[in-house]
């Protein structure tokens, strides 16, 4: 194979002006990187590591000891069946209206123990906040008296419980101001809280999630903390334990998280967390960007049209399918995110390359394609994050939740192969019949001309089959570390599984993973020179937008609610129609505005406005077979009307 010896000098110089009295600051910040990108052993790897730190005391510990494997952590929630009950309220809620409900309940306390060689550390915190999480996954919490099921949970340390969607059980913190912000600032280990989930897909060695973890961190990539944990709730009134088994533990997905990975771990193309903070790009304050995207939040810009991206106001129904984790309190347009969007669905490589981070993009995937999740971003379009980083305004992905990796299928198996066999370059999505990859593939590491982000992608996945992780004897060493802790506490009041290395539930063994997924891996592959990608081009800008949100459509009862039968007209100035005969004898005919498939838009009308949030449907009292509906709506005024009509009998 030909050889390309690339070097690259990027300089940026760029200022920062401060709202502040202080004076205009200048900072320059070159970053060199030489490395031929054609020879994948000049990729760097980091080796596995099964340190597990001694700690004399309470002060040393860190959180990087509570997701260490070789520590055994144990958490109890201690709550009252009056909160279990308004969990289960929320779950009722949710599978009445379909809406995740976010509202934290109330524990007594939560005492976390760690076992660290000959000593035990134990926290306690009282009144902290807890929640079910997930999507699919959830479940009944409480009936009858008693815990119903394994279900996932989130802890909040510094839950305040005085927003107003509390209602009656709002907090009053006045006259205690003091307490107030202390409790606003309360973390364990610098954690603002804990997601807590079951081992929901039979994984009998309880690490194929975490290893997944230091994969991505083995190559320099931005991801969660992983770790385990015996789990007990137990019912205070009832004075009744529940044993929960073995749970996995995360690190929250909030702003602290960048500023932990920033500080703690050299990261690939990134600065240190003071060249990050400092930066000159994006929203004026000290975190960049982060985003959690929703199920289809593919970073096309179809899915970014006005406040389908911004902060989530659960009071308001408004549900952004790029919702801001960070600078909730700031006016900011989100305009890296969306320009990054334009570029994708408008733009050409060199269009993308300015406002994603490619290089880092590519080593995601590869790492990503070794792992095999069928509900990752490239094949169901889910579980990912977006950072656009402030030192350079460069949007970077960044997974989570991979609990379907290295060949888990328990529940769901959508290539029916555990994505062990598909292609480097395959550009259909995992279990998506003749449904190619999205754009941001297309034009990029999955594009038929060569770039650098392809050669990148080709050979950190290279890099990674000749090195030490994909190699049984890494698997086996933490997943003994693993057995040694938390084999003796995996029975739970509910269904549980043993720890068992081979135990498949109709997986892959890690080795049977392995040794088909590098049969897959090319080394003899020759991309060839890298193509001219061209000049960048005239891009729409995000006024061009203004109250555009792509085709819009309405639904109700005379199509089932869904499909997109009915077409609204868009005229431009955020004005959209329809005039449309429903073809309905009833009492009433309900109606909403959506984007006719993901239900990113969820519009109605009332009082002639347009409410561009989750609420009610639109209201059609008394339709007939002759009524004809005319709808207009304005998305920059929130002017809304219906006009109703008749056909003529004649």
């Amino acid at each position: 194979m030909k050889k390309n010896l690339l070097s690259i000098a990027l300089l940026s110089l760029f200022s920062i002006s401060f709202t502040s009295c202080k004076e205009k600051e200048e900072i320059s910040t070159t970053i060199e990187e030489t490395i031929d990108y054609n020879d994948y052993s000049s990729y760097e790897i980091k080796s596995p590591s099964y340190d597990v730190p001694k700690r004399n005391n309470k002060n040393e510990v860190t959180y990087l000891d509570l997701f260490n494997l070789g520590n055994k952590i144990t958490i109890r929630v201690d709550i009252k069946d009056s909160e279990l009950r308004k969990l289960e309220e929320d779950y009722l809620e949710f599978e009445r209206t379909g809406i995740k409900g976010e509202i934290y309940r109330h524990c007594d306390s939560v005492t976390i123990t760690m076992v660290n060689y000959d000593k035990t550390f134990s926290w306690e915190f009282l009144d902290v906040g807890i929640r079910q999480k997930g999507n699919t996954s959830r479940g009944h919490v409480y009936e009858n008296g008693s815990l119903s099921r394994l279900n996932h949970f989130k802890l909040s340390f510094d839950e305040t419980f005085d927003s107003e969607e509390y209602g009656a059980d709002k907090v009053s913190w006045v006259g205690r101001e003091e307490e107030y912000t202390l409790r606003k600032n309360r973390d364990f280990l610098g954690l603002s809280g804990l997601d807590l989930r079951s081992n929901a897909q039979k994984d009998s060695s309880y690490i194929r999630e975490i290893y997944a973890s230091y994969m991505y961190r083995a190559s320099g990539l931005l991801t969660q903390y992983i770790g385990l944990s015996k789990f007990n709730i137990f019912q205070s009134d009832q004075k009744k334990n529940n044993k929960m088994g073995v749970y996995k533990i995360y690190e929250p997905t909030t702003k602290s998280m960048i500023k932990r990975h920033l500080t703690d771990e050299d990261l690939y193309n990134f600065g240190n967390y003071n060249d990050e903070k400092n930066g000159a790009y994006g929203a004026n304050a000290k975190y960049g960007d982060l985003y959690k995207a929703k199920w289809s939040g593919d970073l096309s810009f179809d899915g970014m049209y006005g406040n389908l991206v911004g902060v989530k106001d659960i009071l308001k129904g408004v549900y952004p399918t790029y919702e801001r984790k960070t600078n909730k309190d700031i006016e900011y347009d989100d305009h890296l995110l969306k320009l990054a969007g334009i570029a994708i669905s408008y733009g050409n490589y060199a269009d993308i390359d300015k406002y994603v981070d490619l290089k880092y993009f590519a080593k995601t995937e590869a790492v990503s394609w070794f792992l095999g999740n069928p509900d990752d971003l490239r094949n169901n379009v889910n579980n990912t994050m977006y950072y656009a980083k402030k030192i350079d305004g460069k949007v970077i992905s960044i997974p989570i939740d991979n609990d379907r990796v290295l060949g888990l299928t328990y529940g769901w198996n959508p290539d029916k192969e555990g994505c062990s066999k598909r292609d480097i370059f395959d550009l259909e999505r995992a279990g998506y019949e003749n449904t190619q990859v999205s754009d941001i593939y297309k034009k990029t590491i999955l594009s038929e001309d060569t770039n650098l982000s392809k050669i990148i992608y080709l050979n950190h996945i290279r890099a990674l089959a000749k090195s030490l992780w994909v190699e049984n004897a890494t698997f086996n060493e933490y997943y003994n570390l693993a057995k040694k802790n938390y084999s003796n506490s995996v029975k739970s009041d509910f269904h549980y599984v043993e720890f068992e290395e081979n135990n498949t539930y109709n997986d892959f063994t890690f080795s049977e993973y392995v040794t088909e997924k590098l049969k897959h891996v090319d080394f003899d592959l020759d991309l060839g020179e890298i193509k001219n990608i061209g000049e960048t081009k005239d891009l729409p800008t995000l006024e061009d937008f203004n109250g555009f949100y792509g085709d819009l459509y309405i639904c109700g009862d005379m199509n089932l609610w869904k499909g997109t039968t009915y077409p609204m007209e868009y005229l431009g100035d955020g004005v959209y129609t329809i005039t449309f005969m429903p073809f309905m004898d009833s009492n009433a005919l309900y109606l909403k505005i959506y984007d006719g498939e993901y239900w990113r838009i969820n519009w109605s009308i009332k009082d002639g406005k347009l409410l561009m949030y989750d609420t009610d449907a639109i209201y059609i009292s008394n339709p007939s077979s002759k009524l004809v509906l005319t709808i207009t709506i304005n998305t920059i005024t929130k002017e809304a009307k219906i006009k109703r009509s008749y056909q003529s009998s004649t």
